[in-house]
């Protein structure tokens, strides 16, 4: 199983922060590669990106922790991709907010070295969290 974690500090305060992210309806807003989130009810939620090489992909997700302000958790149930992972929110000083993301996945070995030479996770998980930041801000 890969790991990718990224961190990012927005100028707004952690409840602000933390509400944005809650709501993953809207990650399409900012997050390039997934193309819809449709809440399923309760802590289901189905997902749909365009992954390495125009791949859709698509699967469900239970969110499996919430801590007000802290923490949010998830992890795929069925579908095209196995997922899992947390977004982490610290208080900083001035109204700023540390926003750590770590993301697991496991593909298949093929795809996963002909869609990597071309897709790097880690440098796709920083460019969203910087759309996120000024999403944030924009809104803050």
């Amino acid at each position: 199983m890969d790991r990718v974690v990224r961190s990012i500090s927005v100028g707004c305060p952690v409840s602000r922060v933390f509400r944005l992210w809650k709501n993953y309806e809207q990650f399409p807003t900012f997050m390039k590669s997934v193309k819809s989130v449709e809440n399923r009810g309760g802590r289901i939620s189905h997902w749909v990106i365009q992954g390495p090489l125009g791949y859709r992909l698509q699967w469900d997700a239970v969110t499996t922790a919430i801590e007000e302000n802290r923490l949010i958790a998830w992890q795929s149930i069925g579908g095209d991709l196995y997922t899992g992972g947390n977004a982490e929110f610290r208080k900083l000083a001035a109204g700023q907010t540390a926003v750590t993301v770590t993301i697991f996945y496991e593909i298949d070995a093929f795809v996963k070295n002909f869609a990597t030479k071309l897709y790097n996770p880690g440098k796709h998980l920083e460019a969203d969290l910087e759309r996120f930041r000024v999403f944030a801000e924009r809104r803050g």
